[in-house]
């Protein structure tokens, strides 16, 4: 949940603006 919902929600806000840290999601 740490990581699920804070780059759930990071992805969806700003996937180009930040690097993803897994990688899987664009």
């Amino acid at each position: 949940m740490a990581y699920g919902a804070a780059a759930d929600s990071e992805r969806r806000k700003s996937t180009r603006s930040r690097r993803p840290r897994r990688g899987q999601f664009k």
